[in-house]
């Protein structure tokens, strides 16, 4: 059954359950989980959260998977420094965002992708001083219009990346992966004793054999259950400090699981697919 993050009214819980029947609820389950495209579906405390008041059944259901992959990466992976508390993320509480990331060169490949568009908009809110993002040039306006990014780049375009050989990146955060070679280029773009993360593939198994400054460090980050995390991303959601992206053309009833595979094998699609059961 496919399908690891859903959401959806709790039915029935364990006494001491903090997710009451009745309850609103989003996650993801465990890769080792049966899926939750199926009328009723089974999940644990620490793999939910209340969902955002203010997004769709099905714009919830795209959120938890990807959002916690683009928070585990920038902050559990120490790209960035996370914000101590809820309000700093604030525009109030702006003054209080860390220190260390106002400084961070920031460079953010496959902008696009359902990862990255979260990406840019978590380490936009906890203040990296300057954020590239790159994508597809069918994407830049997309990317462009999201907000947090400084500056949007064609990531297969030659020379793109040039400019920053100079003062380099801090770090990177990898959304696209190796194809096109856009993970094996963005080692060059590391200045010396920075770090590169990749959510899709082992940084380390794609860096080239000439033109990496000393000392990159590199990590792979894949997702895990993280009940507070997701209750932050909900709250930033529910204050409009975040933005889910759901194209109504990748929503489809269960009916038309056919079809809804193949909006999802389709490159021009951009986002998640979302089934209605």
């Amino acid at each position: 059954i496919p399908g690891y993050e859903f959401s959806g009214y709790v039915v029935s819980a364990p006494f001491l359950s903090p997710f009451k029947p009745g309850a609103q609820v989003y996650g993801h389950t465990s890769f080792d989980s049966q899926g939750n495209a199926r009328p009723f579906t089974v999940a644990q405390f620490i793999e939910l959260a209340v969902q955002p008041t203010l997004l769709s059944w099905e714009q919830c259901a795209a959120v938890p998977m990807s959002a916690l992959t683009a928070f585990q990466a920038l902050f559990d992976q120490d790209l960035l420094k996370r914000p101590e508390r809820k309000e700093h993320w604030t525009p109030m509480g702006k003054g209080m965002l860390p220190e260390p990331n106002r400084k961070k060169l920031t460079l953010i490949t496959g902008a696009a992708t359902p990862v990255g568009t979260w990406a840019v908009q978590l380490a936009n809110r906890a203040g990296a001083g300057h954020i590239v993002a790159t994508c597809p040039a069918r994407d830049v306006g997309f990317v462009r219009a999201l907000g947090g990014a400084h500056e949007v780049l064609n990531e297969r375009a030659e020379g793109d990346l040039t400019q920053w050989r100079r003062s380099k990146f801090h770090i990177v955060l990898d959304c696209a992966g190796p194809a096109d070679n856009i993970l094996q280029a963005a080692w060059a773009v590391v200045q010396p004793y920075g770090k590169i993360v990749s959510v899709v593939a082992r940084a380390s198994d794609h860096r080239p054999a000439h033109g990496v400054e000393p000392g990159v460090a590199t990590g792979y980050s894949l997702v895990g259950p993280a009940p507070d995390e997701l209750e932050l991303i909900s709250s930033l959601l529910d204050q409009g400090l975040l933005h889910g992206q759901l194209d109504k053309a990748n929503i489809f009833d269960i009916a038309d699981y056919a079809r809804a595979l193949d909006r999802l094998r389709n490159p021009a699609a951009r986002g998640k697919v979302v089934l209605r059961v």
